[in-house]
């Protein structure tokens, strides 16, 4: 032990020289006392695994025989299978001699030599071990590796043996000589070391990194070995299987890190005790042991254990059964990974890549034993230095996991026992009532007809095929009924045609019996024609009904008997000279005989993989059915299962021990490359409690895999069946989860593209500080999420379930943003936070104020004391970004705040590396674009960004902006990473591209991948659509722009792309000149609410971007316009009433073009002297028309083409007008008007403000003061029309407001109540519309005499007017009214909705169920939704006196909801529609109507030419030019 405490084994492999009999041969002399008692207790090696031992079955194979005291044994109450050996290898034993040692191109190389026969039959006599070291190498097996990897194969060279042919490793051939390990062999020993050179520990590792694999590549015929299963299962072999069934490549990308810096410990000794167990490698039984580097194991899957494995006499057997979840047996996936911790805080990573059933051993050395009874050893060693990188080296070299489609990380509901259709539709409509959200519903074989796969019940689940309401997903098993008639079940008819069941001796299916009625037969998925069939199988299932995703279960692969309907023969391979300690006790309980015949093989090699090539051919054929990204998830898995499929942990039990046993096993498949893990939530054997469920609701709301599931026969336990408690604890737990999804979904890109972690465990983030390494209560999300649940039941639910504190470090200040729901204190103290990797600490201020704290310097660790968050916070603080700049706990069930947080050095890293001085300086102050557009801009947080901070001399200073001290460096998506251009392509349209992001933007929740679509519409009219292709985002409804399929082909103008460059250019042709181009200008960026994109312009005579008080040629001195409506006094440098993005350029060639960004949501567009411009918004896409003129008239005309022409006014409208806001009354009105008439002066029309209205009512006049007004017809008169209904009248005295209820017309609030505002009558607003079909009621309105109201006015509901046209109460005023004046649509209120109704719903409750639905389209979008976007537009007030962006709005064309967000610029637009003809309806007056608006959007236009132009006026109308006047 002291050797061992002086010297750090990772790996050494003893294979010692000996002499014992075989089986044949007993009386072997016993080993001598001597030899026995220098073995410790805890370097025992078991030499009868086997039940039975005897001391004299143990003496006969030369093995020590001593029993231990009852002292050091374990305490029987512990329920421990294995404990410290009577029966053990003694010292000396050995049966192998070493020689041709020898350096080879690749590594180094050896050859073992049997000298005796070992007491296991058929030894391997000589056996070859090949170690590479290379860039990409693995030894004698397609791999690749770079320095992080060593590949050590020990084989029989004289005969080909089994070798998964899947997953398929990369292949290399070079060796490396800067490698980070040694690896040492000696001829006058039996094994080999291998040597980490920077620490000088002990090991077998060596770094890995590859670019490129391909699975099942139909282009190459892998070696495969074929068991016949006469003689040696896995020795001589005929030919290999030809034609293996061709899938997909997968290419992986080169993964950069830089390691972090950990303290190293120096061994000074080399010694190493050589003399270890017994080496055997036998025909089905190959041995061998290794010591460990400590105790801290993890991996080792399928199996229900404690995260780090305990090495106090564990055993871990491999092979894939189906068996509800227990500890101390074998479960329904094989991993043979282990991830192992060194004394350094470094780690590494050892892959035996084997399929046959093994045991893999733990003792208190610590050491390892493996036992498998096939194959080969065919190891990898992956160097980390990390526990990360091991993972990301681990992934790179058995595949990388597939991304999820996003709502499969929504949340799925499913139970066995529903009756029929009705009752499932029942569990997902309750629990949708409960206001929980849900996106996936699922099956169990209830659906089926029979239980036989491919068919529903006609009866029971008659409307299946309609039922497409949510995401739906059927189970899916292995298993096809072999029993119908011929002719009648093609699943089984078509499979005999191919030939692709698994087969018996004979050649005919294997009969089994599993679910089906009679008995059950299974495909072969490694049989060529298997894609071929299943594809066949789910396209005719799809047909039936449609389905978003497979659940392929009982795929170990389980049968309910112990091998065939006849049984299995006796042969080595149904019952090998050793079974591992599989349940059921032989390899062929509960599952297909071994002797049975694959196309790659005999089921004894390929039962593991038997889920693995399910998983693989259903998604492949899913991807291809589907056309879209495949959601597969299975119960079996195997090594790579990850790329294909996710995994449950199958039949649990509702129960507090089987939910904690979960975060162990969810922690695990993260190490095996399988992030889609999860279990069924509430258990699903046996009946769930309130309590229990509650708190798994909790919990299973952030597996990454979120489904509830129980049994057949059990209590019904979807949340809202178990009553209000455990529904509003599931409610909340999952709108947290929705509000986390980009975040989550983000982790799974990077898990996809890098090999990161989705969940971790805490030591990924901490892996110096062993107090972490034993943590499996809790994991994390990624870098910036920690979760800790209750596992224990400790008394009734409380409200105080959910704690989120978020965290930020800026320069020395720790600041921290507490939000806490159920939480009654004030204060929040956290005694401790505990921040690692801090470069130094001379003071801290923590929330404003001084802290207490220590900083050791040496380890770099800063613990600061006694620190008071407020608790104030309303809303849902926390920050998710791509860059993590803090860190979120949240603690489920805490009844009391954690003493101790720690805080990883990634997460307070703030942003990128400063570029260097030569980058900066090469831009010109001209072309600097503002990196840090926000307040608060200093150099730490320029930095941050990667950005340049040089501030501006004095005289380059002015009014207003000024050149930005903060801005992009000379290439920036260079230096930092931000979007590469690909897929450059011609269309029948036009042209397109593919811009694929490389790093996270600052921003966060990026846009990953971004199509460019090039239109060329007609010979002066561009359109260039900028969007992303697998999210449906918002478009503006309206106006309704003309579409064009076909690509125009005689145009003045070119898209240009470069592969080179990012973005594109627009040249005219015809001068060559290029009016826009965006390569490679400041930083793209294209997140979910912040859009950004810069252009060269070719001069600086720019006119337009409105509404804005500024001179018509725009100022490109560092100018800049917000577009976001707003009741708002003109003045300069402000957002006002309407929103125009379009502007007209001249070029140096006297020619004029148009650029049309069609965007409604709030922006800035910047103009800076390059000149260039900048566009900024906060959602949407950039989708551009670009109208090529030449001469500016061309351009306006063009525009008005594409937007609709102008309306042509009444000839009376283009008279002279008269209005004031204050005429007393009727009376006054006159007056002015009757005075103006006096004085000859022309007038056409008297206009009235409000003064007319009662009590500021709209569709109402004041019968006292007004009392003349229905026969005041003498002039054209024109009245105000606020949209803003008084909301606060008693039921059934005011009509308007009755009648919208009725309607369901006003705008709503997230409960569904009309949104309360402050208009011109006092009081607050609320926003949603509603999708009430197209209706022109038309009720007579008759005002009532004065009514008493408060004088103070009374709440506004502004009217929905994207809803079903609101036309009930517009047409029934009594006055005649010849046109009518609308007024504060933006909409305004003069009450900020912060201080009168409260805007602070969290962003889950923003979205219902987390997908917003088109009516003419089955794509669902997942679209959470944040009230306040990352960067805010340079608004006024920001969102004062506008309405809270949560409310939602449908507009009756799309039945899109819509958030005000998207739809505020547009409002008025959409009380435009109803109105121009509800005035042509009541005036009765045609063609021409009259509308004057102050907020404006766009098209003003034509948007009622089916109302303007009908009737009989035009037909006799000319138009007259203007020489045709004759003027005085």
């Amino acid at each position: 032990m002291a050797l061992f405490r002086d010297v750090v084994v990772l790996w050494l492999v003893a294979l010692i020289v000996g002499s014992v009999a075989g089986l044949s041969k007993f009386g072997v002399d016993p080993p001598t006392t001597a030899q026995c008692t220098a073995v410790t207790n805890i370097l025992r090696f078991d030499c009868y695994p086997e039940d039975g031992a005897t001391e004299e079955l143990c003496n006969n194979r030369g093995c020590c025989w001593l029993p231990p005291t009852t002292a050091e044994r374990k305490d029987p109450s512990l329920g421990v299978v294995l404990d410290i050996p009577y029966c053990y290898y003694p010292t000396g034993y050995g049966s192998y001699e070493l020689s041709d040692l020898s350096d080879t191109s690749a590594g180094k190389s050896a050859t073992l030599k049997r000298t005796v026969a070992s007491y296991i039959p058929n030894d391997i006599n000589t056996i070859q071990i090949d170690a590479k070291f290379e860039s990409q190498t693995r030894l004698h097996v397609r791999a690749g590796s770079t320095v992080d990897m060593f590949v050590l194969k020990l084989y029989d060279p004289a005969n080909q043996r089994w070798e998964p042919p899947l997953p398929q490793l990369p292949q290399v051939a070079g060796g490396e000589t800067n490698t980070d390990y040694e690896f040492v062999m000696e001829e006058s020993k039996i094994g080999f070391q291998v040597v980490r050179k920077s620490t000088k520990e002990v090991l077998c590792l060596h770094f890995f990194l590859q670019t490129t694999r391909m699975v099942w590549a139909s282009t190459e015929r892998p070696s495969l070995s074929t068991c016949t299963g006469r003689g040696s299962p896995c020795g001589t072999e005929t030919k290999p299987p030809q034609n293996i069934p061709t899938c997909t490549a997968h290419i992986h990308s080169t993964c950069l890190w830089k390691p972090r810096i950990m303290p190293m410990v120096s061994c000074s000794s080399t010694a190493m005790a050589w003399d270890l167990g017994a080496f055997i490698f036998a025909d089905q039984f190959i041995q061998m042991m290794t010591y460990l580097p400590s105790k801290y194991i993890y991996g080792l899957g399928e199996h229900r254990a404690s995260f780090p494995l305990s090495t106090e006499w564990s055993q871990f057997t491999m092979w894939n059964r189906d068996q509800s979840p227990g500890e101390n047996t074998n479960l329904y996936g094989t991993h043979p990974f282990y991830l192992a911790m060194e004394a350094s805080g470094n780690a590494h990573g050892v892959f035996l890549f084997n399929s046959n059933a093994m045991d893999v051993l733990l003792n208190p050395g610590p050491t390892l034993t493996y036992r498998t009874v096939g194959g080969i050893l065919d190891m990898y060693f992956l160097m980390g230095p990390t526990p990360a990188d091991v993972v990301k080296q681990y992934t790179e070299l058995i595949g990388r996991p597939f991304i999820p489609p996003y709502w499969g990380l929504g949340f799925h509901l499913c139970r066995y026992g529903y009756a029929d259709l009705a009752d499932t539709k029942a569990a997902m409509t309750r629990t949708q009532d409960a206001g929980i959200p849900i996106d996936t519903q699922w099956n169990d074989l209830d659906y089926m007809e029979n239980q036989n796969d491919f068919t529903y019940d006609t009866d029971k689940f008659a409307g299946l095929p309609d039922f497409n309401g949510m995401h739906y997903i059927p189970l899916i098993d292995p298993g096809v009924s072999g029993s119908e008639a011929s002719g009648t079940y093609p699943p089984y008819d078509r499979g005999v045609e191919l030939g692709v069941f698994i087969k018996d001796s004979s050649g005919t299916p294997f009969l089994g019996k599993v679910w089906n009625p009679v008995s059950t037969v299974w495909p072969d998925f490694t049989h060529p024609d298997s894609i071929t069939y299943w594809k066949e199988m789910l396209q005719s299932m799809y047909d039936l009904f449609e389905f978003d995703g497979a659940w392929i279960d009982m795929n170990e692969p389980a049968n309910f008997l112990d091998g065939s309907t006849t049984g299995c023969a006796n042969s080595t391979l149904n019952s090998p000279p050793y079974t591992p300690a599989v349940a059921g006790g032989s390899l062929i309980s509960r599952t297909v005989c071994m002797d049975a015949d694959q196309y790659a093989g005999k089921h004894y090699n390929l039962h593991n993989m038997y889920g693995f090539t399910e998983a693989i051919v259903t998604s492949t054929v899913l991807a291809e059915i589907r056309e879209k990204r495949p959601f597969v998830i299975s119960r079996s898995s195997f090594v790579g299962m990850g790329v294909y499929s996710g995994h449950w942990s199958g039949d649990i039990t509702s129960s507090w021990s089987d939910m904690a046993w979960t975060v162990p096993e969810l922690l695990s498949m993260s190490l095996f490359g399988i992030p889609l893990m999860g279990a069924d939530i509430c258990g699903f054997n046996g009946d769930t409690t309130v309590p229990l469920c509650q708190r798994w609701m909790e919990l299973g709301a952030f597996y990454p895999f979120s489904r509830n599931h129980n049994g057949k026969g059990q209590t019904a336990q979807d949340p809202a069946s178990l009553g209000d408690d455990v529904a509003a604890a599931s409610k909340k737990a999952l709108l947290v989860r929705y509000s986390l999804l980009p975040y989550l979904y983000t982790l799974f890109y990077k898990a996809h593209t890098q090999g990161e972690t989705v969940v971790r465990p805490i030591f990924f983030e901490f892996p110096s500080e062993d107090s972490t390494y034993r943590i499996d209560t809790a994991f994390m999300w990624g870098p910036g999420l920690l979760i800790v649940p209750v596992l224990q039941e400790v008394g009734t639910y409380e409200d105080e379930v959910y704690t989120l504190v978020s965290f930020s470090l800026q320069s020395s200040q720790l600041t921290g943003t507490p939000t806490k729901t159920g939480y009654t204190g004030e204060n929040m103290n956290l005694a401790t936070i505990t921040v690692l990797g801090v470069s130094s600490a001379s003071s801290v201020t923590a929330n404003g104020g001084s802290a207490t704290f220590t900083y050791d310097g040496t380890n770099k660790v800063l613990s600061i004391t006694a620190v008071i968050f407020i608790t104030n916070q309303t809303t849902m603080g926390f920050l998710i970004n791509c860059i993590m700049v803090t860190l979120a706990v949240w603690v489920l069930g805490a009844t009391s705040i954690p003493t101790n947080t720690h805080l990883s050095n990634a997460t307070l890293r703030l942003g990128l590396d400063p570029p260097a001085t030569e980058q900066c300086t090469a831009v010109e102050n001209s072309m600097r674009f503002d990196c840090y557009s926000e307040t608060g801009a200093n150099e730490e947080l320029c930095h941050a960004r990667g950005c340049c901070w040089i501030p501006a001399s004095l005289s380059e200073h002015r009014l207003g902006l000024a050149t930005p001290y903060c801005f992009y460096p000379a290439n920036y998506a260079g230096l930092y990473g931000g979007y590469t251009i690909s897929d450059v392509s011609d269309t029948n349209s036009g042209k397109s591209a593919t811009l694929v992001r490389t790093a996270a933007s600052f921003i966060g929740n990026d846009v990953m991948t971004v199509k460019i679509d090039a239109k060329y519409e007609t010979g002066n009219r561009l359109h260039i659509k900028v969007y992303d292709p697998a999210n449906e985002r918002w478009e503006p409804p309206l106006p309704v722009m003309p579409t064009v399929d076909n690509k125009a082909s005689d145009t003045d103008y070119e898209v240009v792309f470069d592969e080179t460059k990012v973005g594109f250019q627009v040249v005219r042709s015809s001068t060559s000149e290029v009016i826009f181009n965006t390569q490679d200008l400041g930083a793209f960026i294209f997140a979910d609410q912040f859009i950004q994109m810069m252009t060269y312009l070719p001069s600086k005579y720019i006119y337009g971007l409105g509404e804005h008080r500024a001179s018509f040629p725009l100022s490109t001195e560092w100018s800049q316009f917000t577009m976001w409506n707003r009741d708002q006094s003109p003045g300069e440098n402000t957002n006002l009433y309407g929103t125009h993005p379009f502007y007209l350029a001249m070029e140096a060639s006297g020619n004029a073009h148009g650029v049309f960004l069609f965007n409604s949501n709030a922006m800035d567009v910047l103009l800076n002297p390059g000149p260039t411009l900048t566009y900024r918004t906060v959602g949407g896409i950039l989708d551009m028309y670009f109208l090529m003129g030449p001469t500016p008239a061309d351009v306006v005309k063009q525009y008005t083409e594409l937007i609709g022409r102008p309306f042509i006014p009444p000839y009376w409208g283009l008279g002279f007008h008269l209005c004031r806001y204050g005429y007393a009354d009727l009376a006054d009105t006159k007056a002015a008007m009757t005075r103006t008439q006096d004085a000859g002066i022309p007038i056409d029309t008297q206009w009235n403000d409000l003064d007319y209205m009662e009590n500021q009512n709209d569709f109402t006049y004041d019968t006292d003061k007004f009392a003349g007004l229905p026969d005041f017809n003498g002039m054209h008169y024109i009245p105000l029309i606020d949209p803003g209904v008084s909301g606060s009248e008693a039921s059934g005295t005011y009509p308007p407001y009755d009648r919208g209820v009725e309607l369901g017309v006003f705008i709503k609030d997230s409960s569904g109540n009309p949104f309360l505002g402050k208009g011109t009558a006092e009081q607050p607003p609320i926003f949603i519309l509603t999708h009430r079909a197209l209706t022109r009621p038309n009720p007579t309105l008759n005002v009532s005499k004065k009514r008493d109201l408060q004088s103070q006015g009374s709440p506004i509901r502004p009217v929905s007017f994207l809803s079903s046209f609101p036309l009930f109460g517009w047409n029934d005023d009594p006055l005649r009214i010849t046109r009518v004046n609308l007024q504060i649509h933006q909409p305004n209120w003069y009450a900020s909705p912060t201080r009168l109704r409260v805007c602070h719903f969290p962003a889950s409750l923003c979205v219902p169920h987390g997908r917003l639905y088109t009516s003419n389209s089955t794509k669902k979008k997942p679209s959470p939704f944040p009230i306040f976007p990352p960067l805010r537009p340079h608004l006024r007030l920001s969102q004062s006196r506008f309405p809270c962006f949560c409310p939602r709005i449908f507009h009756c064309h799309h039945c899109l909801p819509l958030r005000h967000y998207h739809c505020h610029c547009p409002r008025q637009l959409s009380l435009e529609l109803p109105m121009g003809g509800i005035t042509q309806d009541i005036t009765h007056q045609y063609p021409l109507h009259l509308l004057l608006v102050r907020s404006s959007y766009l098209k003003r236009t034509d948007t009622f030419q089916h109302n303007v132009f009908r009737g009989t006026h035009l037909t006799t109308f000319t138009p007259i030019s203007f020489d045709q006047f004759h003027l005085p």
